[in-house]
């Protein structure tokens, strides 16, 4: 796009006709994030209020559509990142996050937990040296105080306040885990978010579920499951009978989603989820709207 062509935009931009304004904001937007240092540049000289509203939607729209495309990328690929995933989901909302910060963080926690571990540790010992450095050292706990709080669901934000949501504190921890390469996968339990640790690399179909991907439905065989890890509490070692009673508790029926291991994707699907119910109950409305577009991605 010519200075020329950009200029008459601009002066577009200013037209209150909402057909015209769809016209020329997507045409800025298929530039793509190459043309938000231009819009910035608008933005900081005028003194219009409505222009300088619009600048800010477009460039939020960009951003998104990036960020779409990427977690449409992401779910594409088969060992796809749990933390880069849930990175994306947070970016949505707040464009300028850099992963990269959220990288360097849990490299830190994953260099002290490596300094507590021995390759002689039994399973039950690994995850005793991870809860001794991410509960014990680092302070991270559950955020019971307000189930609308969305900074407990966003992994940057809980990395600050050490305060999180059960899916939170579980992306952060299994994260942790395959850094080291342990068989810990998420399992999609109902009003919580747990792990398990399997003991060995499961078959499934023609596909091996290694440290990296784990799908959710087997048919051909049990997972070898040594036990359950709930980050909600304290990365507390649980066993089945844990999950039937609290199952019970809920009148519940024991069904193998509550059990079974489950794929990255499921896991940044249940977080969406969740963040849709918390935007619509704060009456977030264009939020919930945003999130639910993402959401058509999985299905």
């Amino acid at each position: 796009m010519t200075s020329k062509e950009f200029q008459s935009i601009i002066i577009l931009l200013q037209d209150p006709d909402d057909t015209v304004y769809e016209h020329v904001s997507n045409k800025l937007i298929s530039e793509g994030e190459s043309i938000i240092p231009q819009l910035l540049n608008e933005k900081n000289k005028t003194d219009n209020e409505f222009l300088k509203s619009r600048i800010d939607d477009i460039i939020f729209d960009i951003k998104f559509s990036d960020t779409y495309y990427h977690l449409e990328k992401w779910i594409d690929t088969e060992e796809n990142d749990l933390l880069k995933g849930a990175y994306l989901i947070e970016k949505i909302i707040n464009p300028s996050l850099q992963f990269q910060n959220i990288f360097n963080e849990v490299t830190q926690l994953k260099r002290s937990i490596e300094l507590n571990l021995n390759d002689n540790f039994t399973p039950l010992e690994r995850v005793r040296a991870i809860n001794f450095i991410f509960y014990k050292n680092n302070k991270f706990i559950a955020d019971y105080t307000n189930n609308n709080f969305t900074d407990s669901f966003f992994v940057s934000k809980v990395l600050k306040s050490k305060r999180g949501s059960s899916i939170a504190l579980a992306i952060i921890y299994l994260s942790l885990a395959r850094k080291f390469g342990f068989p810990i996968y998420g399992v999609n339990l109902y009003k919580n978010f747990i792990l398990a640790y399997v003991s060995e690399t499961i078959q499934i179909g023609n596909k091996v579920a290694n440290n990296s991907i784990l799908l959710e439905e087997d048919k051909e065989q049990e997972h070898k499951i040594l036990f359950y890890i709930n980050p909600f509490n304290k990365g507390i070692v649980l066993g089945k009978k844990e999950i039937d009673f609290f199952l019970k508790n809920q009148k519940l029926k024991q069904k193998a989603i509550y059990y079974k291991p489950c794929s990255n994707s499921v896991i940044i699907k249940r977080l969406i989820e969740t963040l849709i119910i918390i935007y619509t109950n704060t009456n977030k409305i264009e939020e919930a709207e945003i999130y639910k577009q993402v959401l058509e991605i999985f299905d």
